[in-house]
């Protein structure tokens, strides 16, 4: 073996090191819960005993929350810009069109909380925030009546990986009924990855290479006195 063949031996086997300490991964991605929390704007209103009624006095505007559909998410995100697209739940507009639709006294409160437990690629809840913006009027027309808007959340991990999580925006212009379900929205979220995690590359010490360049200096003097 002679010089040259060693040293690109040496410079192979750092390379392959480096390279190797610093290569990402795919990101297992897992969401293990999920809920809503809707501000005390929302319910129905009800009479004096108890029974769902609609009137002048109204207050609440009846939109209803549930994250039944929810499943438990486990998946994998391989490259910078693959996504994954999930329900978290549903939310269903069933005011009625009585007292001439959406009250100003229905229109505040309308705040909406929205909780993602996550377990990996990092752990803890993410938590959303918006509020509901209802429009004042028939339920009826073909106006919109409400909208929820949502603002992304980008989230960091590991040493270099970051990930987007998205909440699809709704809009409602029919109310659903014991007959329909216009006014029915599957919740959605997306998560997208932005950015692979590399972890710091560990580079040889000089100590370390100098070893490295004397063993394989050493290995190739025995070579020569061994043809001669």
């Amino acid at each position: 073996m002679n010089s040259i063949s060693l040293k690109a031996l040496l410079v192979s086997a750092l390379a392959t090191a480096v390279f190797a300490s610093g290569s990402a991964l795919a990101v297992p991605f897992s969401i293990t819960g999920a809920s809503f929390t809707p501000g005390t704007g929302y319910g129905i209103d009800r009479n004096n005993s108890g029974n769902p009624t609609e009137n002048a006095n109204s207050t609440l505007l009846d939109v209803r929350f549930s994250n039944a559909s929810f499943a438990a998410q486990n998946f994998d995100l391989n490259t910078v810009g693959e996504f994954k697209t999930f329900s978290m739940g549903s939310i269903d507009f069933w005011e009625t069109n009585g007292s001439q639709g959406i009250r100003t006294a229905e229109t505040d409160f309308l705040n909406i909380m929205a909780t993602l437990i996550f377990a990996s690629p990092d752990s803890g809840n993410k938590v959303f925030t918006t509020n509901g913006m209802a429009t004042i009027g028939s339920v009826q027309d073909a106006a919109t009546d409400l909208t929820i808007d949502w603002t992304s959340q980008l989230v960091s991990f590991g040493t270099t990986g970051q990930y987007r999580i998205d909440l699809g925006s709704l809009a409602f212009s029919r109310a659903s009924t014991a007959n329909n379900t216009a006014g029915f929205r599957d919740a959605q979220v997306t998560v997208t990855l932005l950015a692979l995690d590399r972890p710091p590359v560990n580079v040889p010490e000089p100590s370390s290479l100098a070893l490295a360049g004397m063993g394989l200096l050493a290995a190739a003097g025995v070579m020569r006195r061994r043809k001669h």
